[in-house]
């Protein structure tokens, strides 16, 4: 067969397991399974062709549920751990500059 063809049948092959792979909620393996076809189609039409657009919204998608699915993840792992947006007082009130007039005698020098 021509080239062109393989090309094609791996892509829609990848395709395929891509699917399947977010619909069993493996989402990384997805990812790379839509990110191999991108590469594949580009490197075969162009990387603004028609042909590429698909495989292009399939990656996107899994890559906004993979960035979901690490936001949770991470959203988790710091549950109780204070904002800092919500720690931030006044302007300063920075406890990393000192006020000059409370620094004793020796450390000045």
């Amino acid at each position: 067969g021509s080239p062109s063809k393989d090309i094609d049948a791996e892509v829609k092959e990848l395709i395929g397991q891509g699917r399947r792979h977010q619909v069993m909620g493996e989402i990384p393996n997805a990812v790379n399974c839509f990110q191999e076809c991108c590469a594949l189609l580009a490197a075969k039409y162009g990387e603004t062709a028609d042909e590429v657009g698909e495989a292009y919204y399939l990656y996107g998608k899994s890559l906004i549920e993979l960035a979901r699915m690490e936001t949770g993840v991470l959203g988790n792992a710091l549950q109780g751990v204070p904002d800092e947006s919500e720690s931030e007082g006044e302007e300063g009130e920075d406890d990393t500059v000192g006020n000059p007039d409370e620094v004793k005698g020796e450390e000045r020098e």
